[in-house]
């Protein structure tokens, strides 16, 4: 929904520290750039200390070090071959996420741990397919387990998969806090918790439920009382159509059953607005309730 798409864009995606990162596998890419760029806006942010901005620096880095080395852990993977990433939390023994490109569509992935690998089914417009995960000394490998176009005898189906292809950690979910939310307008927010920095995705449905082109990646602060708070955003596949903007926050209850609400909302109808739309009715009708899902 064009309305949930009001948060205000970061004003620069890249800086000059970090376009240096460039050449590394891992973050040859324009998302994973802005990405780690918005947690060191955010760190900043959070310490008010303009010389704290070196030690962070080289933190940093020694993460993205340790990042080639990763296992099947939870957060964001690139995978380049398909210019697409991958988002992935669990609880316990079951996983979910979801996969998607920059340019808005996505799907999602449902599965499980099973010893060192990861089983887990992706649900497309086409086809249904089951994959392993493997982990290993650089990122991971997917290997394909079956495809089945769906519905049965689609042409589209399973077309262009592959068999195998290599998946890179970009970001680690490495604190306490995970959740998948559902919005009241077609949305799955992804929440997750990186180096006490909040990371959130989120996954917009458009006019029906099996057009999903619509993505963004924010990053947040969080307070000791776990609210989340100076959202930024990293990369939105579509702008907003300026009919409506919208600032908010959020509340998270506790950090084992992280249920939330958002907070502190506020909203403008602009004079592109067509549609007659009020910030109250846009306020109770898409803004009044966040589901935990996961």
């Amino acid at each position: 929904m064009s309305q949930a798409r009001g948060v205000a864009k970061a004003n620069e995606r890249y800086n000059s520290v970090l376009a240096t990162l460039n050449g590394s596998a891992i973050f040859e890419n324009e998302f994973g750039v802005a990405l780690c760029n918005g947690l060191l806006l955010q760190a900043a942010n959070l310490l008010r200390v303009f010389t704290m901005k070196r030690i962070l620096l080289s933190a940093f880095l020694v993460f993205c070090v340790q990042s080639a080395h990763a296992q099947l852990d939870d957060g964001i993977y690139v995978i380049p071959e398909f210019d697409s990433y991958a988002v992935v939390l669990s609880n316990g023994d079951i996983v979910q996420g979801y996969l998607f490109s920059l340019d808005g569509n996505w799907t999602t992935i449902n599965g499980s741990r099973m010893g060192d690998t990861i089983e887990f089914v992706e649900i497309s417009q086409h086809d249904i397919a089951g994959l392993k995960v493997s982990g290993g000394p650089l990122g991971v490998t997917v290997e394909q387990l079956y495809c089945n176009p769906w519905p049965d005898n689609d042409p589209e189906g399973c077309k262009d998969r592959q068999k195998s292809f290599r998946a890179f950690p970009v970001l680690k979910a490495n604190g306490t806090l995970k959740a998948i939310y559902q919005t009241q307008y077609g949305a799955d927010l992804v929440l997750f918790e990186s180096d006490g920095i909040a990371v959130i995705v989120s996954f917009e449905m458009g006019n029906t439920t099996t057009d999903r082109t619509w993505i963004g990646a924010y990053t947040a602060s969080i307070s000791e009382d776990l609210a989340i708070f100076n959202i930024e955003a990293v990369v939105e596949s579509d702008d907003s159509d300026g009919e409506v903007i919208l600032s908010f926050e959020a509340q998270i209850s506790d950090r084992i059953n992280p249920q939330a609400e958002f907070r502190n909302f506020t909203c403008e109808v602009t004079e592109n607005d067509t549609q007659g739309e009020t910030c109250e009715r846009i306020k109770s009708t898409y803004f009044s309730k966040l589901i935990r899902k996961f």
